[in-house]
């Protein structure tokens, strides 16, 4: 039986400021579930129920990939096709962008270009911005990116390693969209999708460079975002987890992990091209692209603050 106010007044308010405190996490928990519901549903349910959105006649005519004659880059030029899009691969291997120009014609049927570029190096826009230069643009899909072969020390990486990230993983999207964007402005329309991921916001030791350039990524898309926000240009930021391409094979203890105990956080890259070109009619910005990443990323962001995850993530990844 709880003290009236009379028998012990310092012991009623105190069971007055503990539920009071208790109520509002309870409310905070309860809205933080219905808020985030209503994104999922909004972001990753209805645009599947409704009829799918025009791109070409809301964005433009062609849609530019970069990094994408492999894993998702690839399978996100297969679904803007699939969506009516004439595709321009921007990639390295002049064979893979053949080969995958002509999948893409023989398939869907619509115009395809490609350019060879090696985003390493920092002589290539030039090039990329006359081959560019007639196109009509109205999609730019930041997708190039690399990452280590395998979990290891920052010390444990050379120079040349730092220089190549830094080029691939942040240059080219910073470079691509001035390219680009100023077309997208001339033509007061356009679409900027940026690969982000969620490991620029749970940070992950032994992978320090990569997880820091797409922090870059996320924050770069949110001020990009802002700018453009009256010129009827979207910029969306994919915060992407674990994806099962090629590369993520290295990671053989992630795969297990994910695959034993969160198999509906690993997606392929077909999938997760599928369900982030879908999210594009949500109106949602910055999205994980696909639903069991977004679970994946609600129920740690709510459950765990930087640092365990950051403990998490070195457990996870720390090489052997």
């Amino acid at each position: 039986m709880f003290p009236s106010e009379q028998d012990n007044p310092n012991l009623y308010i105190a069971i007055k400021v503990f539920a009071v405190i208790g109520f509002i996490y309870v409310l905070k928990l309860l809205l933080f579930f219905l808020i985030n519901s209503w994104i999922g549903f909004k972001t990753y349910i209805l645009p599947k129920l409704c009829k799918k959105e025009d791109l070409v006649k809301k964005y433009g005519p062609w849609a530019v990939i970069t990094g994408s004659t492999d894993g998702i880059g690839k399978e996100f030029a297969m679904e803007y096709a699939k969506r009516g899009l004439n595709i321009c691969l921007i990639s390295r291997s002049i064979s893979k962008l053949q080969d995958t120009a002509n999948q893409i014609v023989n398939k869907y049927g619509v115009n395809t270009k490609f350019i060879q570029a090696d985003f390493s190096r920092t002589d290539v826009y030039d090039n990329i911005r006359k081959e560019l230069s007639d196109l009509d643009i109205g999609i730019l899909v930041n997708n190039v990116g690399i990452a280590m072969e395998t979990p290891e020390p920052f010390l444990h990486e050379n120079e040349d390693f730092y220089w190549r990230i830094l080029n691939v993983n942040i240059a080219a999207a910073v470079m691509m969209t001035s390219i680009v964007l100023p077309g997208m402005v001339a033509r007061n329309r356009g679409l900027i999708v940026n690969m982000g991921s969620q490991t620029g916001i749970i940070p992950v030791p032994y992978m320090s460079v990569y997880s820091s350039s797409k922090a870059f990524i996320n924050m770069f898309s949110t001020c990009l975002e802002l700018e453009l926000e009256n010129k009827n240009i979207r910029v969306q930021c994919l915060l992407g987890g674990w994806i099962h391409t090629k590369l993520m094979d290295k990671y053989t203890g992630v795969v297990k992990l994910y695959r034993r105990y969160f198999p509906w956080v690993l997606p392929t890259a077909a999938r997760y091209a599928a369900s982030a070109v879908s999210t594009i009619s949500s109106g949602n910005n910055y999205t994980s692209g696909y639903w069991g990443h977004a679970l994946f990323l609600a129920i740690t962001e709510f459950t765990t603050g930087r640092y365990l995850q950051a403990r998490i993530a070195k457990a996870v990844v720390k090489p052997k």
